[in-house]
């Protein structure tokens, strides 16, 4: 039986709201804490943007889990992960495990080749995203982003992405985001200080500008595990809640048994 809350922490253009799928497929004993990361949900920003970024929600997730008041199992979701290796690095004492599920940083890449191919791979998709929020608006954008789900989503779930759109000019760089990644670089050499049992976790048919930072992260932190989740990309808690819950819930399970 896994002990100890599960602290879930939602991507980009989301909410707490997202995991409520997850959630109803996770065993009924685990205690699971869903808060919204500053500038998100439906809550007044507390400015226009300006701090908006890595080291805020890096203090987010710790003020999250120092609540809880006892070590959490942290899981995070794609444009969360940055945040959440930060808080795992400062405040190790408040973790358990972590479990990241296609980080996308980039100050992590130590190989030359390696970088260049994803920075390139990052231009080539991104790119097109920027030129879309300039020209049609953020809904416009997270529908590129999200690559055709947004049409094919409930309504429910549909409306969560498109209240959230708004944080997406934060997300490419308007606001503080962009000098908030550069302030607060996670190299190789900072996971490798990551101490508590990690999962990074992938799809095989995600994009390489998941792919690459995964991997890298995996190999970079000393007790961790690379799981490839076969036929799955980056939107796998969406299209596959059930399956993602059952992943999670078996690594946390293997990891408790090891203790």
């Amino acid at each position: 039986m896994i002990s100890g809350p599960v602290l879930l922490i939602h991507g980009a253009a989301s909410d707490s709201r997202v995991w409520a799928p997850v959630i109803g497929s996770l065993p009924d004993y685990l205690e699971t804490l869903t808060p919204d990361l500053s500038y998100y949900g439906s809550a007044p920003w507390p400015d226009e943007g300006q701090g908006f970024g890595v080291r805020c929600h890096a203090d987010d997730i710790e003020r999250f889990a120092k609540a809880a008041g006892q070590p959490v199992h942290l899981v995070c979701l794609s444009m969360s992960c940055h945040a959440g290796f930060v808080a795992m690095i400062r405040r190790p004492d408040l973790f358990r495990t972590g479990f990241f599920y296609e980080p996308g940083l980039t100050s992590h890449i130590d190989d030359r080749r390696t970088r260049s191919v994803l920075m390139a791979a990052r231009r080539k998709f991104y790119a097109p995203v920027l030129n879309q929020l300039q020209r049609e608006g953020p809904e416009a954008a997270v529908a590129m982003m999200m690559e055709g789900r947004l049409e094919r989503m409930e309504p429910d779930r549909r409306a969560i992405s498109i209240e959230n759109a708004r944080t997406l000019r934060l997300v490419m760089g308007q606001g503080q985001h962009a000098r908030g990644n550069q302030s607060m670089p996670v190299s190789s050499a900072h996971l490798r200080a990551i101490k508590a049992p990690v999962c990074v976790a992938m799809g095989t048919a995600t994009r390489s500008v998941y792919a690459i930072p995964s991997k890298a992260a995996a190999a970079a932190i000393p007790e961790s595990d690379l799981l490839q989740v076969k036929g799955a990309d980056h939107f796998l808690a969406d299209d596959d809640p059930a399956r993602f819950a059952a992943i999670l819930t078996d690594w946390l399970d293997r990891r408790e048994s090891e203790g």
